[in-house]
């Protein structure tokens, strides 16, 4: 592990973040606040859980969405090509 603050830096820490008001479920959550009053770096598995599952989400819908269509075109251009691949 890396360096970590005192109990005293922490909690100092903590309290110079009081009325900040930037919160971010991915990017600035509780856990990125908790980790860099004690680390120093603001660092979230929470955060980056959520990121994954977003990214496999979004990919699951545009596959929903447009496979249909990509794949119609793809028919499409080769029954206008001539195309048998």
């Amino acid at each position: 592990m890396g360096k970590t603050y005192s109990p005293k830096e922490r909690v100092k820490r903590a309290k110079n973040l009081i009325g900040e008001q930037s919160y971010s479920i991915t990017d600035r959550n509780c856990q990125h606040i908790a980790t860099e009053c004690v680390t120093g770096e603001a660092k979230s598995d929470q955060g980056e859980a959520v990121k994954t599952a977003k990214d496999v989400a979004e990919v699951a819908l545009a596959t929903t969405v447009f496979g249909p269509v990509v794949g119609g075109t793809i028919v499409l251009a080769k029954k206008v090509l001539g195309s048998s691949k």
